[in-house]
């Protein structure tokens, strides 16, 4: 989604918008950035638009994080965009949470997406203890179910 806003000023303008809702309706329990994934798509094929790098991916991240602060508290990994391992890096660079094990993904393996369409939740938590976090199975309005 904002893998390719060329404009720096763009996305602070974006990030205001989306902070300042928030501060008016406090209704957003996460944000999830999510890169762009061009191989399969008419977008990529027509105008040459590349995946993001793994490294901007992480930078974005960290972007995201400092322009939400504190109102918007929970910043999402999508695995299935970056990989597991960005993924599990991006709990470094601002992100709390790495999503769901999903049952089937469609929209980013039709896209090309090369990182696979569903995971065990041992691998989640493998993932999280890796980044030195305690994993736990969360409630869709982040309420701590179990942790491990």
């Amino acid at each position: 989604m904002f893998g390719h806003i060329e404009e720096p000023r763009e996305l602070a303008r974006h990030m205001r918008v989306v902070r300042e809702l928030q501060e008016r309706t406090g209704g957003i329990t996460e944000f999830v950035p999510l890169s762009f994934i061009p191989f399969q798509t008419l977008l990529g094929r027509t105008h040459g638009i590349e995946e993001i790098s793994r490294s901007e991916n992480l930078k974005h991240t960290a972007a995201f994080r400092l322009a939400l602060g504190r109102t918007i508290r929970n910043l999402q990994a999508s695995w299935v965009k970056m990989g597991i391992d960005a993924a599990t890096e991006s709990l470094r660079w601002g992100v709390n949470d790495l999503g769901g094990t999903l049952m089937e993904e469609n929209i980013s393996r039709m896209a090309g997406s090369q990182h696979g369409v569903r995971l065990e939740p041992e691998d989640l938590i493998g993932a999280a203890r890796a980044a030195g976090r305690t994993p736990a199975q969360r409630t869709t309005l982040y309420e701590v179910v179990e942790t491990y």
